[in-house]
Parts: C-alpha cells; structure tokens; sequence
C-alpha cells in the first residue's frame, strides 16, 4: 500500500465490480422502500381526510388535522431523499457518471443527517416527558 501525502492523493476512487454490484442492490431496495413510504404517506393523509370529514367540524378540524399533517409532511423528507439517492445512483450506474453519484451520495447524506437529527429530537421529547411525568406525580402525590 502507497503512503501518499494529501497533496499526492487523488481526488478520485475507483468502483470495482463488486463495489458497482453492492450500489445496485443498495439502489433497489432504497427505491423499494421510499415506494413503499411514498404509499404509506398517501395512505395517510386520504385518512387524515376521512378523518378530518367524519368526526370534526369547523375550527377543532384544522387543530386535529395540522398535526397529523405535519407528521405526514416530516415523513416525507426522508423518503424523498431516499428516492432521489435511488434515481440517482441508478443514473450513476448506467451512464458511469461522476455526477449523478456525487449527487446521490449528497442525497443519502441528507437522508441519514434528517434521521439522525429527528433521532436526537425524538429522544430530547421522550426526556422531557418524562421528566414531566415524574414532576406530575410529585406534585400530584403519586410518587
């Protein structure tokens, strides 16, 4: 193996067959599932509709309706960059195209950073509510 310094490193690396062969399994299945979650989402909001229409009426509709759709909209970030990652990369594949790689690797970056970040604000509201129900308690006598 060379020692190169980072003024010798080249700016490129190189796919192998195998490599290719992984990116073309990864590119099926992230399409799959971003399928999946596109339909899921739909499913979603044609229930908030139903919802919204049987059970409530006037101004307590939008209260009961703009969370779930802000749900439903925070969902959809994720699965459209798993899309695009997907289009992408088979674009990449198939024209051998610099681009369209950088491009879906930028798309599975955005992917993993909004899971990550809506991990790590997940758990800060899980924190709070539970700090919120041990505080309750206290104050209620439960505990």
């Amino acid at each position: 193996m060379e020692n190169l310094s980072p003024q010798e490193e080249p700016d490129f690396i190189t796919f192998d067959s195998l490599c290719i062969q992984h990116l073309r399994s990864t590119r099926k299945w992230t399409k799959f599932l971003s399928l999946l979650g596109f339909i899921f989402i739909g499913f979603a909001v044609i229930i908030i509709g139903i919802v919204s229409m049987q059970f409530f009426n006037g101004s307590s509709s939008i209260l009961a309706i703009l969370p779930m759709t802000i749900i439903a909209l925070i969902y959809f970030f994720p699965i459209y960059f798993l899309w695009q990652f997907s289009t992408q990369s088979k674009s990449a594949i198939e024209y051998k195209d610099t681009e369209s790689l950088r491009k879906a690797m930028m798309y599975l970056n955005r992917h993993y950073t909004f899971m990550g970040v809506l991990v790590l604000v997940m758990i800060v509201c899980y924190l709070i509510a539970g700090i919120a129900m041990v505080v309750s308690g206290k104050m209620f006598g439960f505990l």
